[in-house]
């Protein structure tokens, strides 16, 4: 017998199992990586250290994407007191993303990375070989589609929810508290994009200068961690009040 609330809330399984074998992936890369540093030869034939490293960061980021996406789709439509707007979608972008991440991790084992880069097309766009965003362009775009395919789904159970209220009242303040999360969300990340894109270049200067120190490119940085606290800030304190 069912204990769930909503049938729906059931599309998390896959997400959750997903993430754990991800999970479980990580620790046996990480375990390599160690062995590796004690006896130096262990499996450098097979995994060499930075293969190892690639693949052990890479499954960090995705099982935690998973395991989130997996506990929205799970608590969302209980809070939100409606089944989630979209099963189907729900399922479609787990099984996009679960192959897009076996396909990169297998090439990543597989195919030489410079021979990746090349069947992928970063010479069209070059995205590749950036610490913790080592993933062939493809995938990228992979992951850009899954997690606004994600929000909207999320984003549409809530106001669904919203639509159910009680109150008047309950609706426009969990409109606006929606929306104005959802703003700062996009300038967070934006701000943190930027001074992420920044530092990387200040940090590897062209050939016509010199890379500048850590604290040095903070310094350069000051006024994108403005601009972060003075909009996350201001609109996660409106946000507040909404509730006071």
């Amino acid at each position: 017998m069912s204990t769930l609330k909503f049938q729906s809330q059931s599309v998390a399984t896959p997400y959750f199992i997903f993430a754990l074998i991800l999970f479980t992936g990580q620790i046996l890369f990480g375990l390599v990586m160690g062995l590796q540093y004690v006896v130096g030869d262990f499996l450098a034939g097979i995994i060499p250290f930075n293969v190892a490293r690639m693949v052990h960061t890479n499954l960090l980021i995705v099982w935690l994407l998973f395991g989130f996406m997996g506990a929205a789709y799970f608590l969302v439509p209980e809070e939100s007191e409606t089944e989630l707007y979209s099963p189907k979608l729900a399922i479609l972008l787990f099984w996009v993303f679960a192959v897009a991440a076996t396909l990169t991790v297998l090439g990543y084992l597989l195919v030489p990375y410079s021979r990746l880069a090349e069947i992928t097309g970063n010479e069209y766009f070059p995205t590749m070989g950036r610490e913790f965003l080592e993933q062939p362009t493809i995938t990228k775009i992979g992951i850009v589609i899954v997690c606004l395919g994600f929000l909207f789904n999320i984003g549409m159970t809530m106001l669904r929810g919203i639509g159910e209220a009680s109150s008047k009242k309950a609706q426009v303040l969990e409109m606006w508290g929606f929306w104005l999360m959802t703003v700062a969300m996009v300038f967070i990340t934006l701000f943190l994009t930027g001074a992420g894109i920044l530092q990387i270049w200040l940090q590897r200067l062209p050939e016509s200068g010199e890379a500048l120190s850590f604290m040095e490119t903070q310094d350069k940085l000051s006024i994108f961690y403005w601009a972060l606290e003075a909009t996350g800030g201001h609109i996660f304190d409106r946000l507040n009040n909404l509730y006071v």
